[in-house]
């Protein structure tokens, strides 16, 4: 672990020791949810780069109140414009990931607007904008700053100082509202009543197969999660409390936090299951990749969250499945199979012998032996065995979820290396057949 915050190094983050697999991790905080999580070190791009600043202390009286609570909108007025929020840069008037309507005939440079930057490479950020001298000193410029900066004595990213007339270039519009599409069961119409149906129409209703996709409806679910999950971020906030003058004690907030952390557990399964269940249709599987463009960058490398690897390792294996003969567990013919190609895997390792096979998979036997006790135990028989491993400390119970754990992740990404293997043997095996029928063989 490498605290950021404390002489940290790019370098620290590469691997131990050429050829090693052992790689640093680096704990991370989404700053609009406080979620907690862990990411490989060689998988952060720029460590040093920061794009958000997350503080409990509010905004100094010196440069003006943070401006007031943005009003929710069901849509976007006519004339108006949307901004999707990509950072914590505006937290907590916005979160990341929610978009705000903006205002572009409100160009005009207020003092304490919250706006809408477009800035030299394209780029826009939702920012403050502040006419306020350098270091208290001077004459009064205009500035751009994160809404969530701190006081005197921490640094925090601005840009500036800008002439009125070059941020107005700059400045797109002013924000009015962050967005909140309507849901279809918000607000449900009033139900009319129906002319009885006929005998004929019931028939056909009854006999009328149910092929909605069965992953919208996890979709549907793990958006309704989130949404929840959402609702419990403002309680375990001080900065929040502070403003609805609630206490912001330990105590005080530990409702709240133990919300927050059951709300989070129930995302986290519902975002799973997305991708644990098989669409039956290409719309699913576009629904599938449009659910994860939308929340996979927040949620990837999250603690209990699906990695992205297998995220898109899954959809790849869902689109071949529907496109290819003989999905959806149809019978292939060989002629089928034998039309099918693939090209070789450039994978970064070599092949491996049998012993560095079983070198590569003899930590995970002590995680299949326990599976294969555990399994052959009752509920009470397994509660009985948990808490005699309690008795040892709670090392020994977090020992043997890891051990568990991490040997369900390995078998999964074995399996999918061997059903791929299966596959091309069935193809290829195929293109034999095949060809000896033509040969007469």
């Amino acid at each position: 672990m490498f605290d950021l915050t404390q002489g940290f190094q790019p370098e620290f983050a590469k691997p131990f020791a050429p050829g090693s697999e052992v790689v640093p991790l680096i704990e991370v905080v989404v700053p609009s949810t406080g979620r907690a999580g862990r990411l490989g070190a060689d998988r952060i791009e720029k460590i040093h780069r920061v794009i958000g600043i997350y503080t409990d202390v509010d905004i100094p009286s010196k440069d003006g109140p943070r401006p007031p609570k943005l009003p929710v909108m069901r849509e976007c007025p006519e004339g108006m414009g949307e901004q999707y929020v990509k950072d914590a840069g505006a937290y907590p008037l916005v979160r990341k990931g929610e978009t705000v309507v903006f205002d572009p005939s409100r160009r005009g440079l207020t003092h304490g607007a919250l706006c809408v930057i477009e800035w030299h490479g394209g780029t826009r950020d939702v920012v403050l904008i502040h006419f306020r001298k350098i270091g208290g000193q001077g004459e009064p410029q205009w500035w751009v700053d994160p809404v969530n900066r701190v006081g005197a004595g921490t640094i925090y990213a601005s840009d500036g100082p800008y002439d009125a007339d070059h941020l107005r270039q700059k400045l797109v519009g002013t924000v009015v509202g962050v967005l909140v599409p309507r849901r279809e069961h918000d607000e449900p119409e009033a139900i009319e009543a129906a002319e009885p149906a006929s005998d004929e129409t019931e028939a056909d209703e009854a006999a009328a197969p149910d092929d909605a996709d069965p992953v919208l409806a996890v979709i549907q679910a793990h958006a309704e999660a989130r949404a929840a999950f959402v609702e419990t971020c403002d309680a375990t906030d001080k900065v929040w409390r502070q403003e609805q003058n609630l206490d912001t004690s330990d105590d005080a907030m530990a409702p709240g936090r133990a919300a927050w952390e059951a709300a989070s557990h129930v995302e986290t399964v519902a975002w799973n299951a997305v991708f644990e269940t098989r669409p039956t249709t290409l719309a699913g599987i576009v629904a599938v990749i449009r659910h994860a463009q939308q929340w996979a960058p927040g949620n990837d490398g999250m603690i209990g969250a699906v990695d992205l690897r297998d995220i898109l390792g899954s959809i790849a294996a869902d689109v071949e499945r529907l496109t290819q003969p003989g999905a959806d567990n149809e019978v292939c013919s060989a002629e089928a199979a034998a039309a099918l190609s693939f090209e070789a895997y450039d994978l970064d390792t070599p092949i491996r012998s049998t012993r560095e096979w079983m070198e590569r998979l003899s930590p995970y036997t002590v995680g299949l032996h326990l599976a294969d006790r555990f399994l052959r135990m009752s509920k009470p028989e397994l509660v009985a065995a948990i808490e005699t491993l309690d008795g040892r400390g709670p090392e020994a119970v977090l020992s043997v979820l890891n051990a568990i754990h991490d040997t369900h992740e390995e078998m999964k990404a074995l399996a999918n290396i061997m059903g791929e293997a299966h596959t091309r043997l069935i193809v290829a095996g195929s293109s034999v057949i095949v060809s000896s029928d033509a040969k007469g063989a």
